[in-house]
């Protein structure tokens, strides 16, 4: 098997992987029970609609590839790309001052200036996950 055909092979296994994780369904968990939110569940319901919340939440971004380009609302952002949205993995990151979080919850936190607890309960509430 030749280089050319390792890469397609490899194109269409990933090609193939995206369309399972895109048919997805948000699971259906109770997340929220009382005032403790399932910060791993939510998590996980957060990235099965990543596209979704992320434009919902930044409007104006540009989705490049699994890579969602937005403005920082926090700076005089004119640029797209310098702050971005990994839709895979919720990591996020402003190349400029350095802003960065490891999940969509954090993304929420930082854009609404609150804690993640908090955070997680407002979008439990608002997003009915």
């Amino acid at each position: 098997m030749d280089i050319h055909e390792k890469m397609r092979r490899e194109i269409a296994r990933q090609n193939k992987q995206e369309k399972a994780r895109l048919n997805r369904k948000p699971l259906s968990v109770n997340i929220k029970t009382k005032d403790t939110v399932d910060f791993d569940a939510l998590k996980r319901n957060l990235l099965l609609q990543a596209d979704r919340f992320v434009s919902m939440l930044l409007p104006g971004g540009k989705t490049r590839g699994r890579e969602y380009l937005a403005h920082n609302p926090h700076r005089n952002d004119k640029t797209l790309g310098s702050f971005s949205i990994n839709l895979n993995t919720g990591h996020w990151g402003d190349f400029a001052t350095k802003d960065n979080g490891g999940d969509l919850i954090s993304l929420y936190a930082f854009i609404k200036g609150i804690g993640n607890v908090e955070a997680a309960r407002e979008i439990a509430s608002e997003w009915n996950t």
